[in-house]
């Protein structure tokens, strides 16, 4: 769990770049190179990345 909480912040440090891939929708995010878990635990923290 620990990498993948890695991962997630490496991710939120891309945000500006993915923007383009993602569609914030409840709890759905959907991009093309990311598996379904990912999209949901991402998903939460731009959720919440959007609303600050």
């Amino acid at each position: 769990m620990q990498a993948t909480l890695v991962k997630i912040l490496k991710d939120m440090m891309m945000f500006n770049n993915l923007s383009a891939c993602w569609r914030a929708n409840g709890s759905k995010i959907y991009c093309g190179r990311r598996n379904a878990l990912e999209n949901v635990l991402l998903g939460r923290n731009v959720s919440a990345a959007q609303a600050a």
